[in-house]
Order: structure tokens, then sequence, then C-alpha cells
């Protein structure tokens, strides 16, 4: 199975690119399902996500299998994390009425929702990866992030695993990642060494 791995500013981009891109995102990010916005909005949020530098999804890695996309990477320098989350989150409170900050709000602390990273790491942040629901079990997420793995050249990798996701777990832990924070929140931090990293 041939994939293409191309970043979303260098592909003549249509219309149902950024739909296939965005529906991905939705499936593979609980986050989303937290948000108290209809789905236009939602989608509406994602598009503007992808499209606008200083954002967590901005330009996005993907896997595209002739003109389909199949998989999307979002990451950017793990130094910039706090800043990409506020400038991610303004954009949600910007689409939400007080009731609908007051809902999310709870939502979050309800579920002890939260990432970051205490420290400053020199790397790259993931923060977000999917893999097209019927595309699951042909090697595909494993092609991608060996390809993706050879893009950042032997940085370290960073990123967060909700540390029910087992599955998740599982596969970080195959490409020699491991859990480097014991914090209270519900998303493990994992770091993978890379072969350049100091």
């Amino acid at each position: 199975m041939n994939l293409n791995l191309r970043y979303f500013s260098t592909i003549e981009r249509s219309e149902e690119h950024l739909c296939a891109i965005v529906q991905l995102l939705i499936e593979s990010f609980d986050f989303y399902d937290m948000l108290p916005m209809d789905q236009a909005t939602l989608t509406d949020l994602i598009k503007e996500e992808i499209s606008q530098s200083g954002t967590e999804c901005f330009d996005p890695l993907l896997a595209l299998q002739g003109d389909d996309v199949v998989g999307v990477i979002c990451h950017f320098p793990a130094q910039e994390l706090e800043a990409r989350q506020r400038a991610s989150m303004m954009s949600v409170l910007r689409r939400l009425d007080r009731s609908g900050r007051m809902k999310l709000r709870a939502r979050l602390q309800d579920k002890n929702y939260g990432v970051g990273i205490t420290d400053v790491y020199k790397g790259t942040y993931v923060s977000r990866v999917a893999v097209s629901k019927n595309m699951r079990g042909q090697g595909i997420g494993s092609k991608f992030w060996l390809g993706f793995m050879g893009k950042i050249d032997g940085a370290n990798i960073f990123l967060h695993v909700d540390e029910n996701n087992h599955e998740a777990i599982r596969f970080y832990g195959r490409f020699d990642f491991s859990r480097v924070d014991f914090g209270p929140i519900t998303k493990h931090l994992m770091m993978r060494k890379g072969s350049n990293a100091t």
C-alpha cells in the first residue's frame, strides 16, 4: 500500500480534502466531543485551525492514498505547546456564548482534562494523530508514523495519550515511546528520544 506524505500547505487544496481532514480529527480527538457547539460551527473551527498559523492543527502532515486523505498528524516545536494551546482555546471561546463557555469549563473540570509540558523540552510535540477508521488494521498507521519520524529527522517526539487508551499506548510503545510524567491528569505525556537529541 503506497502512501504519499505531504503537508497541507503543499497540496492543491480542495473542500473535499479539508472536509476529510476535519472528519478524521473529529473522529480521533475526544476534546471535540466536549465542545458545546453544533457540527457546522465545529467544522468551521477546525478548518480555521488547519489554516491559521500558531494553532495546534496548523498545516498538518497528511497521508494520502491516491487523492484520498487517510491520515493526519498535527505537530510543532514542543516549546510552542502552551502558546498554541492558548491560541486554539481562544478560537473555541470566540465561538461560544457565556453559557457555552461555562458548560465547556464544567466538562473539562469533570474529566480532569488538560495537557501541558511542565518543563521546556526540545523536540516535536504531536497534538493530533488520526487514521481513517476504514483503513485501520492494515498497517497504514505504522507506515504513516515511520514516514513522519523520518521527516522530523531524529528529534525527540512528545505526545499525550489518554490513560485508558491502551491500544494507542501499545502502538507508541512499539516505536520506543515511554511515559515521562506521572501527574494527576488523565493524559500521559509520552516521549521518544530522538537519535539527534541532546
